[in-house]
């Protein structure tokens, strides 16, 4: 199984098509999407998706403008969000952060993580989830929007570093980092810092880490501007 993680970047507005041709090159079998909108843009994107396969498709309910987390799958699947359980300044009590997308014995959990400081609740909602998740086949993935002081980044300017190790103590596995752990690639970059930060990431529970065939990142998407963030793959036994 094949699966895929990327920003669109405010939903893709005018980019869309590059966007869907650059999605549909890597044959995933399940794709999550971070910044997708229920606009103009998100219509055209799920009607190609579906064309090709992408039967099941599941997006949380907002506001045009406002930007989610969306999942496609080529496999069945049942989704679940959290209405409640996660609070969210910047979105009011919109809570479309994290989907949990099971399929058969797997269970994927998108996220999407707000900015700053008001990323604390859902790191806190995901270290406390029961620990059965962390025994079965389970997986984080998606814009975590932080990492690890001087590995993610070349400072230590992550807000929430000491949640991100905290789900590593828990016994999460960092599947890229674990398959390479001298390099350096960064997902995302800014300007007002001018470097780059590894803020995209996929937290496997051990026993799904062992099923991890390949962790790898696309830069090229970045950098030639159809988004500004790089795409994460991973390839499973599932």
């Amino acid at each position: 199984m094949r699966i895929l993680s990327w920003n669109l970047l405010h939903g893709g507005g005018s980019r869309i098509e590059r966007l869907a041709e650059a999605l549909l090159s890597y044959n995933a079998d399940v794709i999550l999407l971070n910044e997708f909108r229920h606009n103009k843009a998100g219509a055209t994107l799920r009607e190609r998706l579906t064309d090709v396969g992408y039967a099941y498709q599941s997006a949380p309910h907002a506001e045009p403008r406002q930007n989610i987390i969306f999942a496609a799958s080529r496999i069945p699947f049942d989704a679940t969000t959290f209405p409640g359980q996660l609070s969210d300044p910047q979105l009011g009590d919109f809570t479309a952060r994290v989907l949990l997308v099971k399929i058969g014995a797997l269970n994927i959990f998108g996220v999407y993580m707000p900015s700053m400081k008001y990323k604390r609740p859902v790191f806190d909602f995901l270290l406390k989830l029961p620990s059965h998740y962390l025994s079965e086949d389970s997986l984080f993935m998606g814009d975590l929007n932080t990492g690890r002081h001087y590995e993610d980044e070349k400072g230590a300017t992550f807000i929430s570093a000491p949640q991100f190790d905290a789900l590593l103590e828990q016994g999460w596995i960092d599947t890229w980092r674990t398959r390479n752990p001298e390099a350096r690639e960064f997902t995302w970059y800014s300007r007002g810092y001018n470097n780059g930060f590894r803020l995209d990431h996929a937290l496997a529970s051990p026993s799904l880490n062992s099923k991890i065939k390949d962790a790898f990142y696309s830069h090229q998407e970045r950098e030639d501007g159809v988004t500004d963030h790089s795409l994460m793959i991973l390839d499973t036994d599932h």
